[in-house]
């Protein structure tokens, strides 16, 4: 919890978004020392595990309310279910690196954009600028969206044949 309540989250997400899936897919070898990508897809691993430890995703962490409904709010709910429910932080990575919009989940380059601005402003203040440590996020693409259940409703409509999972 001190951790989360010293600012961890605002050092953290950066990181996440530094990471290329390519450079591992492409099948050339690399490594930290010599590569510095591969350098920034290791911290985007390392910051990703501590996110999901903080917010008590991973087995033997405790659940903390505060961090989950950070990162619901400036991941969204589905990348938090992601989190949960796979130790395979690379997958993690890639969606958030990745254009989407699918029921589960509408992300882009402007989403990313909008949500590194916020945490930028929130990880360089001298103040405490947001007592929910991003809890109180909304991001504008999704403020038109009806949403139910942590579905796109629009999306869904447009493809229908999606399938929704059971939790």
């Amino acid at each position: 919890m001190h951790l989360f309540q010293s600012g961890a989250i605002w050092q953290l997400i950066p990181h996440l978004f530094r990471y290329d899936y390519t450079l591992d897919e492409g099948g050339v070898e690399h490594n930290e020392e010599t590569n510095k990508q591969s350098l920034h897809n290791k911290l985007a691993r390392s910051g990703c595990e501590a996110l999901a430890c903080l917010a008590g995703f991973r087995e033997g962490t405790p659940d903390n309310d505060g961090v989950q409904k950070s990162l619901k709010a400036m991941l969204t709910p589905y990348i938090c279910r992601l989190m949960q429910q796979s130790e395979d932080n690379d997958r993690v990575l890639k969606v958030l690196n990745s254009n989407t919009e699918d029921p589960y989940l509408i992300w882009d380059n402007g989403i990313r954009n909008e949500l590194l601005e916020f945490v930028e402003y929130h990880r360089t203040s001298t103040s405490n600028t947001s007592e929910l440590f991003g809890g109180e996020f909304k991001l504008s693409a999704h403020e038109k969206e009806l949403i139910i259940g942590d579905i796109f409703i629009r999306v869904f409509n447009e493809q229908p044949n999606f399938n929704i999972q059971e939790r």
